[in-house]
């Protein structure tokens, strides 16, 4: 579990420095095809045809607002791409594991954050970022906090998330994640002035309406 969730964490910082965050975050839209494949192909899990619609609505959305994009750059978009298939894979393998694995969700993730550590360690110490430890903004008071938060909230999300897919398909917690999207588009846009044309925009709120028309089909019937 610990492989795809390192590729998908290294690809993701990656194409973040090459790709602006309003744009990394609605290409993302892109890995609910590949798990919707997944899903299909390795668990018997059937799409319906509103589904199939609104992967097509976001997958369309996410690729023309990925060509109206000012500030395209192609080696930014490969890792996006990268990123897309290695997230897929994670869902895709946490479905899996938390179904076949003898272990308690929270087992799962300590285990899978310990080996990521232990996978993560010897790259840290080969790229030289060892000398990056002398720098005294790591001391701050406010830096250790910020950090300290960072990781609490990531070790419960990564705890969430196995039990989502547990609970329900690779499918539909890839997707409904496309809801919390809104907001990151917001924010990234204003906080990062990212550049972006009137086309741009309107695909991109194209791709988020694909997400919301999934998180429709997958409402209990008699709530309808």
């Amino acid at each position: 579990l610990n492989i795809p969730f390192i590729a998908m964490i290294f690809t993701g910082f990656l194409s973040l420095v090459y790709v602006s965050v309003p744009m990394v975050t609605i290409f993302k839209n892109i890995t609910n095809l590949f798990t919707v494949f997944g899903d299909w192909y390795l668990f018997n899990e059937p799409a319906s045809h509103l589904a199939i619609l609104s992967i097509v609505i976001m997958t369309v959305g996410a690729i023309l607002a990925g060509v109206n994009d000012l500030e395209f750059n192609l080696v930014g978009y490969i890792w996006m791409i990268l990123n897309c298939l290695a997230t897929s894979g994670y869902v895709l393998y946490m479905r899996y594991a938390s179904s076949n694995i003898k272990l308690t969700k929270f087992g799962m993730v300590y285990y899978n954050n310990l080996l990521s550590s232990i996978i993560l360690f010897p790259i840290f110490l080969l790229r030289g970022e060892m000398q990056a430890l002398r720098n005294p903004v790591f001391y701050n008071p406010a830096f250790i906090a910020s950090n300290l938060v960072a990781g609490f909230l990531g070790f419960y999300l990564n705890f969430a998330s196995l039990w989502c897919v547990a609970a329900t398909s690779a499918t539909t917690f890839a997707i409904l994640g496309s809801i919390n999207k809104v907001p990151i588009l917001i924010l990234g846009a204003v906080l990062f002035n990212a550049k972006m044309t009137y086309e741009g925009v309107i695909f991109i709120v194209m791709a988020t309406v694909g997400g919301f028309i999934f998180a429709y089909d997958k409402l209990p019937k008699n709530n309808k």
